[in-house]
């Protein structure tokens, strides 16, 4: 029996005391220093920053797209979408090459009509939801749709023709809409970005709400919004990083930037986190994908050497291990 009338036992509970409050103050010392921290829900700290890191092997032209507007990869395959006459989607197999990889166009394309009527005319955001369809964006004179599109009827036609489930006018942004489907607090939510270099924020929308509503401003479709920085062409979600890609352009239209962000904190400052800008190409970028956890898929508006392959790594994360 533990007695503290004891002198052995007092001083066995002081020695215990003692390296308790030396463990306590070590972890107190090194908790501003570590920065970063996940718990057992997966969660990453809200003062991570991580940084993306682009490594490109090969480019390539994919023809057939107009000026691409985006990349998405879905089920083993790489979809790009442009604003060809009419818009369109098509299909890709990323294929290994001595120093890389590269896409093949599969012969897929769906054209983005509804009667043989141009519906979609400037695709901007493809997103694909695990019950309620595809997500797709339109941007036209700076105003944004979000069409919500049932994918089965689009491999069938290869048209929009029996597709369309929804359509919602984006009326919370400004100038236009590129949807992509987010893993926010343990709820999968459609993120979309405006683009300019004017009160740019990036928004969250509840899928449900969405597919049910006229207007992006409808009540309940709202879930979060962050300021950020400006010219974001799409949007890219890193699997099991919790983190997000702002893929835009440094000044209107020009120049490669990629904007990794991980979206714990409700009141960050996006306009903030520091910017990868080491891709030295003067065209527009338009969109960037991820394949797995090592490649990537990047998409210019050009009409040739449209499109690059390479290899992305994210670092000063603990979903980086």
């Amino acid at each position: 029996m533990f007695s503290l009338s004891n002198a052995s036992h007092r001083q066995t509970l002081l020695r215990f005391l003692r390296s308790r409050l030396l463990q306590l103050l070590v972890c107190l010392t090194l908790l501003p220093l570590a920065g970063c921290g996940s718990d057992s829900s997966g969660v990453v700290d809200q003062h991570v920053t991580p940084s993306l890191t682009v490594t490109l092997d090969n480019v390539q032209t994919c023809p057939g797209l107009g000026a691409a507007q985006g990349a998405a990869y879905y089920q083993g395959k790489v979809y790009l979408y442009g604003d060809a006459n009419p818009g369109v989607i098509r299909e890709y197999q990323p294929v290994d090459t001595p120093n890389g990889f590269r896409l093949d166009y599969t012969g897929l394309e769906i054209k983005l009509t509804r009667a043989s009527v141009n519906l979609i005319k400037h695709p901007t955001g493809l997103a694909f939801h695990p019950t309620l369809g595809v997500f797709l964006g339109n941007t036209v004179n700076r105003k944004g749709t979000i069409f919500r599109l049932d994918w089965a009827a689009m491999l069938r036609d290869r048209t929009l023709d029996h597709a369309v489930l929804s359509e919602i006018t984006d009326d919370a942004a400004v100038n236009g809409s590129r949807p992509e489907l987010v893993n926010y607090q343990g709820q999968l939510l459609i993120a979309t970005s405006d683009y300019g270099n004017r009160d740019n924020r990036l928004r969250l929308y509840e899928p449900e709400a969405l597919a049910r509503a006229t207007k992006t401003s409808d009540a309940g479709v709202l879930a979060a919004s962050w300021p950020c920085g400006p010219w974001v062409q799409s949007l890219c979600w890193l699997p099991g990083k919790q983190t997000l890609v702002l893929v835009q352009n440094r000044i209107e239209g020009r120049l490669w930037r990629l904007t990794a962000v991980q979206l714990t904190n409700p009141d960050a400052d996006l306009r903030t986190v520091p910017s990868f800008d080491s891709l030295d190409i003067p065209d527009e970028l338009e969109g960037f994908t991820v394949i797995d956890d090592s490649r990537c898929v990047m998409v210019s508006s050009s009409s040739t050497d449209n499109t690059r392959t390479g290899r992305w790594q994210l670092i000063g994360s603990e979903y980086a291990k």
